[in-house]
């Protein structure tokens, strides 16, 4: 039975990343579902791990389509906006006064995964969507000890807000690098501003709006 369920969980989350790279594909960006069909990321989670990741990237599916279907521009409060609504989660007003004139979003679970970037993130990109969803940042990205350090630091801060809360960040620039990916791309990187998402009074995520040199 359990058997049953794992295949299912890998099928349904084999069609929602080839939906999104077919959506992002359609948007002129090359990006790749998976490396191997067998989905060795997405199938070592724990089984709460595999439905928080699965429920993101449908959410994150949905709300790319809209979109997409209603403008040519992508605007990227809307975009954000969709996504975190289908995740149950209602963003401060403060977030999108900020979030217009940006390009570099991203945004964390609790448990260090990426649940959503904005497009020109993959730009600078050789990551697979599976290794995307199913690595958590530092498992993707290398940097020098300071910088690992001040943003575990940073993490571990997010976790214990318990309310809605903008946080503006003089984090200087630095060199990030892909750690097992294709390209092994690096870009010089920083946080500018963290956006913690709350819901009855307990951290569901954060939003990173930065910024990317390539």
């Amino acid at each position: 039975m359990r058997e049953l369920v794992q295949a299912s969980l890998n099928k349904e989350f084999s069609v929602q990343l080839k939906l999104v790279q077919k959506l992002l594909q359609d948007r002129g960006y090359k990006v790749k579902a998976y490396r191997n069909p067998s989905l060795p990321h997405f199938s070592r989670l724990s089984d709460e791990h595999k439905g928080e990741v699965l429920q993101a990237l449908r959410a994150y599916a949905e709300a790319l389509r809209d979109v997409c279907r209603y403008d040519e521009k992508v605007d990227m409060g809307q975009f954000v906006w969709r996504f975190l609504l289908r995740l149950g989660i209602i963003p401060s007003e403060d977030l999108f006064s900020i979030l217009q004139n940006e390009h570099f979003i991203q945004i964390y679970n609790l448990s260090q995964f990426q649940i959503f970037r904005s497009l020109r993130c993959f730009e600078r990109c050789s990551f697979t969507l599976e290794e995307l969803t199913c690595r958590s940042w530092y498992e993707l990205w290398e940097r020098e000890n300071l910088f690992y350090f001040a943003l575990t630091g940073l993490a571990a801060k997010i976790i214990q807000i318990m309310k809605p809360t903008l946080l503006r960040l003089d984090f200087p620039y630095h060199t990030v690098r892909e750690v097992d990916s294709e390209c092994l791309f690096d870009f010089r990187y920083k946080i500018k501003t963290v956006s913690v998402l709350t819901r009855n009074k307990r951290t569901q995520a954060a939003v990173l709006i930065e910024d990317w040199k390539f």
